[in-house]
């Protein structure tokens, strides 16, 4: 258990406050502890954003925080688990006839055409996606969705790829497409760059973000103070992309 504390006052009721982080089953909570002359107990409760707040009465009483976060441990995981829940966007696709297909700021429908023998294929035909299939179960039509991502991926990469980098004045490696579960692209020390096919799910700005935060170590591999000035300079809003692929992190585990 790793804890770490700092201290502030409150100017309107002069009462004090520890904030700091705890680490408990592998994952570091960020909480604070107020004291309360109202509270006769103490009080765990979640913030929003996923602050824990401890409420303990004040008085001559001493109390231990990591002693009180450790007997509340189960409570603690178990509804910061139901928070992430509640909060994860969810995935936005579906493998059927008529599902709608996301694809940066275009929307596309699946459309189910059965054929018989071996003549099963897709074809990209207006706003569909026309497949053509003797097996028409969800995980077959799954297998089809994500070759088409992948392809479509390719192109898009195909035509940010050498804009970006030209700004950037870089070179990459091979670019490949994955089906990685864990990561949105990655960069090689070898300068060969991979992304995960789900980038097709986002908004063409965050897709450029992810492309220019793996150009960009190219000249950094680390993430370091250098490698972020970098990006700042080709993304000024990077922020706010870093944050969507975070709140979107668990669309990597799917479908």
């Amino acid at each position: 258990m790793i804890l770490l504390m700092r201290y502030s006052k409150a100017s309107s009721n002069k009462q004090h406050s520890r904030c700091g982080f705890i680490r408990l089953d592998g994952r570091n909570i960020v909480y604070v502890a107020v004291l309360s002359r109202r509270a006769k107990h103490v009080r765990l409760s979640l913030e929003p954003g996923g602050r824990l707040k401890v409420v303990l009465p004040s008085g001559r009483r001493k109390y231990s925080i990591p002693d009180i976060l450790e007997k509340n441990r189960r409570w603690i995981i178990k509804n910061l688990d139901n928070l992430s829940r509640k909060n994860r966007p969810d995935f936005p696709l579906t493998f059927a006839d008529g599902s709608a297909l996301p694809l940066l700021n275009s929307l596309y429908r699946i459309k189910i055409i059965p054929v018989t023998g071996n003549t099963e294929s897709f074809r990209w035909n207006g706003r569909f996606l026309e497949l053509r299939l003797r097996d028409r179960t969800p995980s077959r039509v799954r297998t089809a969705v994500i070759v088409w991502y992948k392809e479509m991926s390719r192109l898009y990469l195909d035509r940010r790829i050498p804009v970006l980098s030209a700004k950037m004045m870089v070179r990459p490696g091979a670019v490949r497409v994955k089906n990685q579960r864990t990561l949105w692209g990655s960069c090689s020390r070898k300068g060969n760059l991979n992304f995960n096919w789900r980038l097709m799910l986002l908004t063409p700005e965050t897709a450029d973000y992810l492309i220019i935060h793996e150009l960009a170590h190219l000249l950094h591999l680390n993430h370091s103070k250098r490698f972020w000035h970098t990006i700042e300079k080709y993304c000024p809003e990077y922020k706010k992309h870093k944050a969507e692929l975070r709140e979107k992190n668990s669309w990597l585990e799917q479908p």
